[in-house]
């Protein structure tokens, strides 16, 4: 019998696959990147310069391509004057994924 786990098995979800969920996070965070960065009028080259870091460094974490670890979470949000939180709940508690129902 497949582990419900496995994406073969009927059961499976995706809230269940830890690939998927991490990177669902990865694209909000960067998302709120991007919100901070249009309420504050500031481009890749601005969003670099404030976080002391390259512009390419830069791009690949708004391009999620950089290994975004809990520490550079809380460094970028300390730097954008913002906070980032990180929470474990129970499964009934979790945010649902949907499709989005613009799309």
């Amino acid at each position: 019998m497949a582990s419900k786990d496995d994406p073969l098995n009927p059961k499976f979800t995706l809230e269940n696959d830890p690939i998927f969920v991490s990177g669902y996070l990865r694209a909000e965070f960067v998302e709120d990147i991007h919100s901070v960065m249009h309420e504050q009028g500031m481009d890749s080259c601005r969003l670099a310069e404030k976080l002391g870091m390259t512009l390419f460094r830069a791009d690949n974490i708004l391009g999620e391509t950089e290994v975004l670890t809990i520490d550079l979470a809380a460094e970028i949000a300390c730097k954008l004057g913002m906070r980032v939180s990180l929470r474990m709940l129970p499964r009934n508690e979790r945010m649902i994924i949907k499709k989005d129902s613009h799309g």
